[in-house]
């Protein structure tokens, strides 16, 4: 998906009973699923998309790549079958990721099956409009206002004038509910303007003070920067009742102060954790988070989720928000404590009794304690009564059995985990590297594999020698780079689909430095190298692995070779060999007997004419034609620089991949007259053909 960042479903509840749970592990395999015909799309930043549902009032927050395997469900689609297409498209995320994709869009009626109904979710009219262009500039000025006013009338006046009373206590209490209920009214007025949906108004008993609440999370639709306003608006109505009050009743100023710190801690819900994550980030996908997952997860899998899933710019501005609310907390603090002038606040302070500030302390905390645990029971109460309505209306059952929550959720978690292994093995059965493979053959191998993702720019492994596991690359592209001891650069070609990371250092060994890094978003099989060398590689048979080694990593890469049909490319893999050379080593020795055509796939070789060196060969040239055209011995030797790695194709064979394909024969001849300094011989109107198992000129 990452490729990592990750979706997030931020679903309003409904009040119809959710889909069954059970039903999920159904689709997940081989139901046929669908985008649903209420859907809109909303772009709320340069990489996140809001997919909603305008009848049940759901969303799901994705990203591009997310949300392109989204739209493939524009028709009916099971994901058995949307597998190929996604790696072909390189867009296959992790499985873990996808599966999480699939439920959250299913929880959230994105998707839907076929003839399936999603529930109704009623709005309401609202009347009142506040422009977007006053929202940000009016929330702004009266933001400092009250701070404003607020610090200037504690430094004016005599701290005595801010010691609370049990009138002041009443009456900023009442205000700071006021408040908060004024700034969802502006909220739902400021979506109205921007023609957002506005739906279950209530009065929030659960808040320590308890508000009128309008659900505003239809305005994240509209874009970051609305959602931005919205949350400052919420807030401006605190700091000018606050500024106000520091005037016309300063006693219940500091009750002001201490609601509005308990109002701006940037915990879920609050306005000012709205406002940082749509300046900074937007929620992201966490598998780990999912109970279907959790068991199948190592701690380091976890750890690594917990890393992807991470937004540096949101922890940094959290962070440095943290650090304002503090420093602002403790002037709060620090004012109180100055106030001595008061009798009720003089024997705690200014005789520096810490027990009787401890115990009031205490009391105070009681207190807010109470009062919260009594909205929060008497939500409960609610939520129980209607719940024993909607319980009181369903048919009773015949018998008492099972707990059927339990049932369906055992039965989901079967299902995925079953479902996750045939997946897995039809995703492997399709590959290049195990198509020759049985799927019962493919059972000896699940109990080994894994799945990994790295997002582009992302180093898979830096070091001497050999990696640490066999990376089979499903989608995606990366970038090897290996130095001798000298740290001179050895041409690697990048490596795509269908091959092995480094494949050619697990067969033939390796030396120098290796560092390998994706140049684009990777999505791998995974296998630790002891048991790929020890049960894998045995069973694939080493000339499988050389055919899809030869193919896949040089041949179609090579210009030599890369425009080659099928047919060819799979005729020459089929004959040809790798073979290492040492440093200093004659290849071809001038006058002598060759009876191959060598591609150069790593290293340098020097070029000599007798004693005189005539020119170099490097990585992607090829020699050895002239020979095998002419019908002639070599006219010079080849030696190596250093150590080299080259293809072998017996010249027979170069020969019968001549006559077959014309195009390569072209570029053989092309090269081969230019070296020459004259055509080797006229090939328009002529052709190959095989006389005695050897290709010839006619």
């Amino acid at each position: 998906m990452t490729a990592t960042a990750e979706p997030v479903a931020n679903s309003v509840p409904a009040e119809e009973t959710p889909p069954p749970v059970v039903d999920q592990g159904d689709y997940v395999l081989d139901t046929p699923l669908e985008l649903t015909s209420f859907m809109e799309m909303h772009q709320i930043s340069d990489d996140q998309i809001v997919f909603k549902n305008r009848k049940s009032k759901t969303y799901l927050t994705v990203n591009r790549t997310l949300a392109k395997i989204l739209l493939s469900f524009r028709k009916p689609m099971k994901l058995k079958d949307l597998f190929p297409l996604l790696i072909e498209d390189r867009l296959c995320p992790r499985l873990d990721d996808l599966y999480e994709l699939i439920l959250q869009a299913r929880k959230s009626y994105i998707l839907l099956e076929p003839g399936e109904e999603e529930p109704t979710h009623s709005i309401i009219n609202w009347g009142p409009t506040l422009r977007s262009e006053f929202a940000s500039l009016g929330s702004f000025f009266c933001i400092l206002v009250g701070l404003g006013s607020w610090l200037f009338q504690s430094q004016r006046e005599d701290l005595a004038i801010f010691v609370p009373t049990a009138q002041s206590l009443l009456i900023g209490y009442v205000l700071m509910c006021v408040a908060v209920s004024l700034g969802y009214v502006l909220g739902a007025s400021l979506a109205n303007w921007h023609e957002r949906e506005i739906y279950r108004p209530r009065f929030n008993f659960f808040s320590l003070f308890p508000h009128f609440h309008v659900d505003l999370r239809d305005l994240q639709t509209a874009g970051t920067r609305v959602e931005a306003d919205a949350a400052l608006i919420q807030m401006a109505p605190l700091f000018l009742a606050l500024g106000v009050v520091s005037f016309a009743y300063p006693s219940a100023a500091m009750v002001l102060m201490g609601g509005i710190l308990l109002q701006m801690l940037p915990v879920k819900g609050s306005a000012i954790r709205v406002l940082l994550r749509s300046k900074f980030a937007h929620k992201e996908l966490s598998v780990h988070e999912h109970q279907d997952f959790v068991g199948n997860q190592t701690w380091k899998r976890s750890v690594y989720n917990f890393k992807q899933n991470l937004s540096m710019r949101y922890l940094l501005g959290a962070f440095v928000y943290c650090l304002v609310w503090l420093a602002l907390a403790g002037g709060v603090l620090y004012m109180c404590y100055r106030i001595t002038d008061s009798t009720f606040l003089d024997p705690i302070f200014a005789d520096r009794d810490w027990r009787r500030t401890a115990a009031l302390a205490a009391i105070f905390t009681v207190a807010a304690g109470v009062v919260t645990a009594s909205g929060i029971v008497t939500e409960a109460y609610f939520k129980a009564k209607k719940r024993e309505k909607s319980i009181a209306a369903q048919p009773k059952p015949v018998k008492p059995g099972p707990n059927p929550e339990k049932v369906a959720l055992d039965e989901l978690a079967s299902q995925i985990r079953a479902g996750t292994e045939e997946l897995e093995l039809e995703l492997l059965h399709q590959t290049t590297l195990f198509n020759n493979t049985s799927l019962l053959g493919l059972h000896r191998f699940q109990g080994m594999l894994g799945f990994e993702r790295f997002d582009k720019g992302e180093t898979i492994f830096e070091g001497e020698g050999l990696i640490d596991r066999a990376l089979y690359i499903c989608s995606g592209e990366v970038e090897i780079v290996k130095r001798f001891q000298t740290g001179r650069k050895i041409p690697v070609p990048n490596q795509g689909p269908n091959t092995i990371i480094d494949q050619i250092s697990i067969m033939y060994g390796t030396e120098g430095h290796t560092t390998i890094k994706a140049v684009a978003p990777v999505y791998c099989v995974s296998f630790m190298m002891e048991e790929f060398k020890k049960r894998i590689m045995p069973i694939l048979g080493w000339n499988h692995l050389e055919r899809i080694l030869i193919r896949e990593n040089y041949l179609k890469r090579l210009s030599l070779t890369q425009d080659l049909s099928a047919e060819t490319l799979d005729f020459l893999a089929g004959h040809a060999k790798i073979v290492q050379y040492n440093q200093n080593e004659t290849v071809i020795k001038e006058g002598g007997d060759n009876f191959y055509f060598y591609i150069l796939l790593q290293g340098r070789f020097d070029v000599f004419k007798g004693r005189r060196r005539i020119g170099k060969l490097s990585h992607g040239e090829f020699f050895g034609e002239l020979g095998i055209l002419l019908n002639s011995l070599p006219t010079a030797s080849v030696v190596s620089i250093e150590g080299c790695i080259c293809l072998l194709i017996h010249k027979s064979s170069i020969l019968q991949a001549m006559g077959q394909d014309y195009e390569f024969a072209m570029v053989v001849e092309q090269e081969a007259s230019k070296r020459l300094g004259k055509p080797v011989f006229p090939l328009k109107g002529s052709r190959f053909t095989n006389i005695g198992g050897l290709g010839r000129a006619v």
